[in-house]
Order: C-alpha cells, then structure tokens, then sequence
C-alpha cells in the first residue's frame, strides 16, 4: 500500500494523543501500512492470557432510589471484591475503575481454572450484596496499549459481559473452557442465545464446590482521594457530618456534555487508534472557550463539564461542524446537576454522578447521529428553543426526556 501523511498528525504530542504511544501511530500512518507491517508493529504489545469483565446490574433505577454518595459506595463494594481475588493470583487490574465495571487481566503463567474459581468465588460473595455484577471470562490475545487492552478478542468478551450478562451470572467463552477441569457435568450450558464467532457458556456455579481466596487489599484503581476512598469502604454515609464534608471537599453543581465519535469500523486496530489520535487533535483544537473544563478525551468519548449552558452548546455545536467537516460523525448528550470531581493531578480530573450517567445513556445508547441530546435538566437559553424538537426515550428500564437540537 502507498505511504500516507496525515496533516492532522503532523503537530502531534503526547499530551493531545493521551495514553496512545505517538510514535507508534507515525510510524503506521506514514509507513508501509501492510498486514505484515501491523503485526511487526503490534508484536511488542501482544499478550496472551486471560481477561476478566464485569458490568453492574440495575444501577439506573437504584440511582432513583438513593443518593450519589449511596450509589458510589453501593458500586465500590463489588470492585473491592473483585479485586482482592484477583490480585491474590496475580491478575492486575486494567484501567481506572471509576465507572460501574471492571477489567482485569491474567497472564499466561496463570491458570484459567484458577481465574474461574477466583471469580466465582467473588461471585458468591458479591451475590449478598445490594449492587449485582455479570462477569465475562476469556483465555486469548491481546494488545495492552496505554494501561488498556484492545484487539478483537477485548472487545468480545466486553461486549459480552456489558451487554449479554446479567447480575450474578458467569459466562465463559469456549478457548476458555477448553482449559478448565470440572467436577460437575452440568456446570456449563451453551448460551444459544449469544450468536457470537466465539461460543459461550453459562457457568452454573450451583454445582460446584468453590473455594477461592481473597487478598486483604481491596484498593482498586480509582481516581479518589485517600480520604474519599474511606469514606466508600467504611464510614456510615448516614452522618450528616460525614455527608457534609464529602460534599464541601468534592461536590459542584455543574452542566456535563459526553459525546460518542462514531467511527468506522476498521479492519486493522492501528488504522482505529490512528482515527482516535486525530479526532481527538480536532477536539482539542475546538476547545477554545477558557470556562469548559475538559474531564477527558481519548478520540473516541469525551466528557467536558462548564457552568454556562450556552458556552457547553456552542462548543458541541461548533465541534459537530467540525467533526462532519472531517468525516467523523458523534452524538452528544447533556445533563445537569450534582457531580463529584476527583483531581488525580493539576491538570486531570475524574468525575461521578448521575448527569455524566445520563449524558452517556444519550450520546452512546439511544442517540441518533450528529445530534445534541440535552435532558428535562438543562435550561436551554431561548434562542436555542426553536431549533429543539422534544424527545422521549426508554433507556435501562428509566424514560428519558428532554429536548433535541438538530
């Protein structure tokens, strides 16, 4: 294939294309971008081994019954848990667990039978609790790049236990089964329903007798404060005073834009990563008005906070201009209202509640294309009004509505 020059990745730091190695993506975008070149790339990220995902069960209609507090130590109990039977084998945890769901990873040297009875282990444990999580588990290869795992067989197994699990089951891909040894002949069942490449299958832990080990550190990867991580895993939320301090050291009432670049679907993982570094060049470059707070980006999502509404909608505007000008298409979703922001450093923030939730409920579940999704929450300056149709959408068993700005 002919060499390409991008202009867009001509100015090019690491700052503007996050935890993604530069020199990596040039070397793609203007070389020989052949097959064989691709492997010879991706080879010193290449692992092989075994991931475990998780997702949470019921979260939005609990997020109607408690409080923000409530939910984040609701949703902590199961990642400590997680954790702490992974670590004990040696598993490590992939990216920041600030969200509903976890990732980890377990290297070859680690038996997938060990893997299995680790998470069914947490499984039962977690099963007592308030917050129900389905897991996914699947023996293959991968590539870590940035603290995070991608390929094919990442996004499988992610896909399966975000959106094919349910709380308190365990499913396992069949690379993985191939691999275990069970006393029971009833413990597995083929998922028919799934119609996955890779078949997968239902482990009824009922029959089996399990007995995994925790490690006494639960601290998952987490963008929170000593002190905060505290108060999730062991002070009573129910005292004013605590309730009082949390919300002084970390609580702001703000507007939240979460957006969902829609990219095309790429047979080479090096020609997507080479499509998030741009749009996130084009994101940055927008980013223009000193009041918007940018959470993060990585080209593919992004998360921006600002207290003025108008200054939020003019950026989402003048960014989805931008976006179609270059090819890339998005949907935004907003929402307002009480969020926790975490500072990990100067210039990087992590946030919580319940607008980024919606926003993300708008933007990548229910959204159509190129456009601006703003819920009952945001008060919508008047010149806005007549470009607004009314929406109306069921998302995770909640009705979402508000206004549409085409």
């Amino acid at each position: 294939m002919a060499k390409r020059i991008l202009p867009a990745l001509a100015d090019l730091s690491q700052d503007i294309a996050g935890t993604i190695p530069v020199d990596l993506i040039l070397r793609w975008a203007t070389g020989q971008r052949s097959r064989e070149m691709h492997r010879k790339l991706l080879k010193p990220y290449t692992i092989y081994g075994t991931a475990v995902s998780s997702d949470s069960a019921g979260l939005s209609r609990l997020s109607l019954e408690k409080t923000l507090l409530e939910v984040l130590q609701l949703v902590s109990q199961p990642k400590e848990i997680i954790f702490a039977y992974g670590k004990k084998i040696g598993g490590r945890a992939i990216g920041m667990w600030i969200a509903d769901n976890t990732e980890m990873f377990y290297g070859s040297g680690i038996s997938p039978q060990s893997v299995l009875e680790q998470m069914l282990s947490a499984q039962q444990e977690i099963n007592h609790l308030s917050v129900k999580v389905g897991l996914g588990i699947h023996t293959g290869e991968y590539i870590d790049i940035g603290g995070g795992l991608f390929g094919d067989e990442a996004d499988f197994i992610e896909d399966v236990a975000e959106n094919y699990t349910e709380g308190g089951e365990v499913v396992v891909s069949l690379p993985l089964k191939e691999k275990l040894h069970l006393s029971h002949a009833s413990a597995l069942s083929l998922r028919a329903d799934l119609r996955f490449k890779i078949p997968v299958y239902r482990v009824n832990y009922e029959h089996l007798n399990i007995s995994g080990v925790k490690d006494s550190d639960t601290r998952y990867p987490h963008p929170f404060d000593q002190n905060f991580f505290d108060y999730l895993t062991r002070s009573p939320l129910a005292d004013p005073a605590v309730v009082a301090e949390i919300k002084k050291n970390y609580s702001v009432q703000t507007n939240v834009l979460l957006f969902k670049i829609r990219h095309r679907r790429r047979k080479l993982l090096l020609d997507q990563l080479t499509d998030w570094v741009i749009a996130n060049s084009l994101i940055n470059k927008q980013l223009q008005n000193e009041n918007i707070t940018k959470i993060k980006s990585n080209g593919s999502l992004g998360i921006f906070i600002c207290n003025e509404i108008k200054n939020l909608i003019e950026f989402a505007m003048s960014l989805k201009a931008k976006l179609e000008d270059t090819d890339f298409s998005a949907t935004f979703g907003m929402s307002g209202g009480e969020v926790f922001l975490f500072p990990i450093s100067k210039s990087i923030k992590e946030i919580a509640g319940s607008p980024v939730n919606i926003a993300s409920k708008l933007a990548e579940d229910v959204g159509k294309k190129n456009a601006i999704y703003m819920d009952d929450s945001i008060n919508i300056p008047p010149n806005y009004l007549p470009k607004c149709v009314p929406f109306s959408v069921p998302a995770s068993h909640v009705q979402l509505q508000g206004n549409m700005l085409i």
